[in-house]
């Protein structure tokens, strides 16, 4: 028993010398990573942790004029590192914001030295190129695009300041660069200025939804719709529309990437008829047919359109709403002769939306804001409008609203019947 009793004690006084401290935790990482210079020059006051995608952790700190960035496993235990420093600046070039300049990088022991050059957000050396595009009248532009990635390693997002206007950031794809985090994983590089410099704020990692329209299955609404005919129109049957929107950006309402980079966010609706003997809930969404880089940087061209079918999307927010057997049958007309050409800044996903939902009486005006490359006046209808619109209801006290600063998922739709 006294045996049995001094291991108890040995283990508990064991326990109470391990810090729940996070700077204690990476300290004790970096000591037996840096060299002692290295460590020395670490400021333990920068030290910022976010979750990643993949549900690792990741820490950044500041260490002169660089960063190191770790990433560990679930249970907070080192898996890698790197020392790392960006130079360029976000610039606007005909309409959409880009960033250019180099980045540099090596291990926690400063072996394996990388730099790379990045022109328009893209490491040339990390990818393949194709030459695209003529001005139309017989003088070839060239045009590196890349053939064998979605995003960029570098991606210029935008942000509505509270003053208004639009403001460019880049963003850095961590997976990338060092292999950490998830491909849609990216820490913010430069915020404020556009410049160079490595710094990081307060939102470290953001994880970006990718949209990619080609990839969508055209489906006939008419097909989709008929379904409701299945359900018996009495005093028992319940008809309600749900407008909802998936930002680009999760928890981030007030970012938003460029359309060309195929991160816009969507608005989708969820059309649900159903007694307490069954139902048939169907949800629907509005894509261009290919993708949003075939479009060129402003309103004058519009791609052919397409519905398909949105069950199980992704959201932020969403507004339910119940209506009457009429005004169901308004929302199934909207539906079922959707416009068959989209247009980024004119007509796109949310406008769609909104027009299903409005039409089933919902009566619902968001505010409207300009989408880089393709501004018009008075602006447009976006995802990111929907969300402030629903999280102003919400805040209101409107019943049938929701939001969340992750991401829930829609239900899934029956399907065709005929």
């Amino acid at each position: 028993m006294v045996l049995l009793l001094g291991v108890v004690l040995v283990l508990s006084s064991c326990r109470k010398m391990i810090s729940n401290n996070p700077a204690d935790h990476v300290r004790t990482i970096l000591s037996a990573q840096l060299s002692e210079p290295d460590l020395l020059s670490v400021n333990w006051q920068s030290l910022q942790s976010a979750p990643l995608s993949n549900h690792h952790r990741l820490y950044l700190l500041q260490m002169g004029k660089e960063n190191i960035v770790l990433e560990t496993n679930e249970q907070d235990d080192f898996v890698k590192g790197a020392i790392y420093q960006t130079a360029g600046k976000v610039s606007k070039v005909n309409g959409k914001g880009v960033f250019n300049g180099s980045f540099q990088w090596s291990d926690l022991q400063r072996n394996n030295h990388l730099q790379y050059s990045i022109e328009d957000g893209v490491v040339s050396q990390l990818h393949t190129f194709k030459e695209v595009g003529a001005n139309g009248i017989g003088q070839r532009i060239t045009m590196k695009e890349c053939t064998d990635c979605t995003l960029p390693e570098v991606i210029v997002g935008a942000s509505y300041p509270s003053g208004g206007g639009i403001s460019y950031g880049a963003w850095l794809s961590l997976l990338s660069m060092f292999n950490m985090g998830g491909p849609a994983d990216y820490i913010l590089i430069d915020w404020s200025s556009g410049g160079g410099g490595g710094g990081v704020n307060s939102a470290p990692v953001i994880t970006i939804d990718l949209e990619a329209p080609e990839n969508k299955t055209k489906i006939e609404p008419k097909k989709y719709t008929d379904c409701f005919g299945s359900i018996p129109d009495n005093s028992t049957t319940l008809y309600t529309v749900t407008i909802s929107t998936d930002l680009p950006s999760d928890g981030h309402p007030e970012i938003f990437y460029n359309w060309h980079d195929m991160s816009p966010g969507h608005a989708f609706v969820e059309l649900n008829k159903s007694t307490p003997y069954g139902g048939v809930a169907q949800s629907f969404g509005f894509y261009p047919t290919s993708s949003y880089k075939l479009l060129p940087l402003d309103n004058s061209t519009s791609l052919a359109a397409k519905v398909v079918d949105d069950g199980g999307h992704e959201y932020q927010a969403r507004y339910t709403i119940s209506v009457t057997a009429s005004q169901f049958q308004a929302a199934v007309y909207a539906v079922n002769n959707a416009r068959d050409l989209y247009n980024v800044g004119l007509y796109n996903c949310t406008d769609f939306a909104l027009d299903v939902f409005n039409a089933a009486g919902g009566n619902l005006t968001i505010p409207k804001h300009a989408i880089p490359g393709f501004e018009v006046d008075g602006g447009s209808n976006t995802p990111q409008g929907l969300y402030e619109k629903i999280q102003s209801l919400k805040n209101s006290g409107t019943t049938g609203t929701t939001t969340t600063n992750s991401k829930e998922y829609g239900g899934s739709s029956k399907g065709p019947c005929n």
